[in-house]
């Protein structure tokens, strides 16, 4: 059998167009022709790629080969580019633009030049779609070898990573030392890289920087590099070794700096680290809310509540309440006035990079800590948040609804009753309703007043055979003219998790909600929302509440401070050393 020359493939690309028109095949009948029928011919190439010892650049073989002087060959080129940006890139690959090549070869012309010579619009459909399928099957075939390509390079060199259908991962890249390609130093720097990577793959992100790359490729000592990048001890780096699986570091492009940076901004000890601060703990780390969360500002992520939002809520109330107003006064007191810098801090205590150091942060951390926490651990600090929430907070909502012109807000909906008759769901609509149900079902429902009384959540009392058995949160969306719910936390006594049939009940409730059969209060609730939005009369405001305030919320908090804290909130901001930190802290920001 005679194989195929580029002649013959041409011969037959041009049976191929013209089938839908035979005379377009005809001598001189449709002029500039030829690149049309030469794209189509080289869907029909056979390409075949094969990798060169030592090197991550395919090598291209076309059968048959082009000729020399063939204007597609100029494709061949910009293939071996885009199979080569496979194990390359990180991030999307650009594809070859043949349309574009088509277009400015006359193609759109040879459209106008059949439909001017009375082809009807069927017959030059069939004649573009036969053109945009070669085309499809070219783009297809070049991703096919670009990934069959990739697969052979990490089979090769980087058997460890696994070879998905996306692109590369950055870590996966740098392993693959890329830009030695070709180089007899290429395999030892593999070997370097890996080896630094298998140790150190909780840092991707600075052993990718060059700096640190070049250590690593010339064999020099890396760990005193890293350790006065990073400000880590001998210990505390020896504590990151094998932090992560291999396989599963090189798929991700997140890192652990920033869990390390606040695990040292925080003061952490190193037993209480992840794994207890020894080397090889990859599933604690992987597990660990230092990891798995996002920085809280004020208190260790470690303290928080597997939700994250229990303990949140009470330091953040306590930082509206007694923080803010302590740094309003010494601001007062210091007589410092500021730009930007100095506002944002005073009021979300967010350190500023630009003017303050990691020691700065650390030091002030460390005073919030010995002043909210002291030396309880996250077990008893949780446990005083409980109380706090069933307490404290119930309270607080109660002495503000109490002074409040219209007290409450209105229902989500009327009562519901379920078609057996035994389960109920009643909207909560008061601080005295919230209490009450806080304390049939010994939770903390009560520190939901705030966002209640704005109208963004309202809380449900689910109720079976006339008994309070759970409590349902349920979220506005932002949008007022297009009310969405969103189901937030449903809760039983103690917080514990409901049984499955009232999952169920749950479910039938929002179904009704959500088709209407139980309708839901939407015009007063917007009406009620708007103006709540305008002239929200709760205790959060943008700007510093009064020490006064501070004075009087105290005795509140005191469930939630270290046992023996002073029983006045004077006493308790100087024997903390807040009024000093504060004061050392807003220095820092003036500016």
């Amino acid at each position: 059998m005679t194989a195929l020359t580029w002649t013959s493939l041409k011969r037959l690309a041009l049976r191929k167009v013209a089938k839908a028109c035979p005379e377009i095949a005809e001598p001189n009948f449709v002029t500039g022709l030829d690149p049309v029928v030469a794209i189509v011919a080289l869907a029909s190439v056979r390409l075949v790629i094969g990798q060169q010892d030592g090197s991550t650049e395919v090598r291209l073989d076309t059968r048959p080969v082009l000729p020399a002087d063939e204007p597609v060959t100029q494709f061949l080129s910009q293939i071996v580019k885009v199979i080569n940006d496979h194990v390359r890139i990180s991030g999307q690959i650009a594809g070859i633009d043949f349309s574009d090549w088509l277009d400015r070869n006359g193609f759109p012309d040879i459209i106008v030049n059949l439909l001017s010579k009375g082809f009807d619009e069927g017959e030059v459909s069939a004649f573009a779609d036969t053109v945009g399928t070669a085309v499809g099957m070219l783009t297809r075939r070049i991703e096919e070898l670009g990934q069959a390509h990739r697969k052979a390079i990490l089979a090769r060199d980087l058997p460890q990573a696994s070879c998905g259908a996306g692109s590369l991962p950055p870590n996966a890249v740098w392993l693959l030392a890329i830009e030695t390609s070709g180089e007899p130093r290429r395999p030892e720097i593999l070997k370097r890289r890996l080896q630094a990577f298998q140790l150190y793959d909780a840092l991707p992100t600075m052993l990718r920087d060059l700096a640190i790359t070049e250590i690593i490729d010339e064999g020099r000592p890396l760990a005193p590099a890293i350790m006065q990048r990073t400000g880590l001890s001998a210990p505390e780096l020896k504590a990151l070794r094998q932090s992560r699986t291999v396989d599963r570091a090189i798929g991700h492009s997140t890192d652990f700096e920033r869990a390390i940076e606040e695990l040292k901004a925080y003061s952490v000890p190193l037993h209480e680290w992840p794994g207890e601060g020894r080397p090889g703990q990859a599933y604690a780390w992987e597990t660990s809310p230092w990891v798995k969360r996002q920085r809280s500002h004020l208190i260790r992520l470690d303290y928080l509540d597997e939700e994250g939002t229990s303990v949140q809520d009470a330091v953040n109330a306590l930082r509206d309440d007694l923080l803010r107003p302590l740094a309003s006064e010494r601001l007062r007191v210091g007589g410092l006035k500021g730009g930007y810098r100095l506002t944002e801090f005073a009021r979300d205590f967010r350190f500023d990079v630009r003017c303050c150091g990691a020691p700065d942060r650390r030091d002030f951390l460390a005073a919030l800590h010995r002043a909210i926490i002291g030396a309880r651990k996250p077990r008893a600090f949780r446990k005083a948040v409980d109380l706090w929430h069933r307490r404290a907070a119930s309270l607080a909502a109660l002495r503000h609804e109490g002074h409040a012109d219209k007290p409450g807000w209105p229902a989500l909906c009327a009562p519901w009753r379920s078609g057996c008759g035994r389960y109920e769901v009643v909207a909560l609509i008061s601080a005295s309703d919230l209490v009450e149900e806080g304390n049939k079902l010994d939770h903390c429902v009560g520190g939901y007043y705030e966002t209640c009384r704005k109208g963004d959540v309202h809380i449900l009392s689910l109720r079976e055979d006339g008994k309070r058995v759970a409590t349902v949160e349920i979220r506005l969306g932002e949008d007022l003219a297009n009310l969405t719910l969103h189901v937030g936390q449903f809760k039983a006594h103690r917080n514990s998790a409901p049984p499955p049939h009232l999952h169920d009940v749950l479910r039938d409730f929002l179904k009704a909600l959500r088709t209407n059969v139980h309708p839901v209060n939407a015009d007063r609730l917007a009406r009620y929302r708007r103006h709540m939005r305008d002239t929200y009369d709760g205790s959060w405001r943008s700007d510093a509440l009064p020490l006064d305030h501070a004075r009087q919320a105290y005795p509140l908090y005191l469930p939630l401070l270290p046992r023996g804290a002073p029983a006045t909130f004077d006493e308790w901001s100087e024997q903390s050393g807040l009024a000093e930190t504060f004061d050392k802290a807003l220095r820092l920001h003036v500016g």
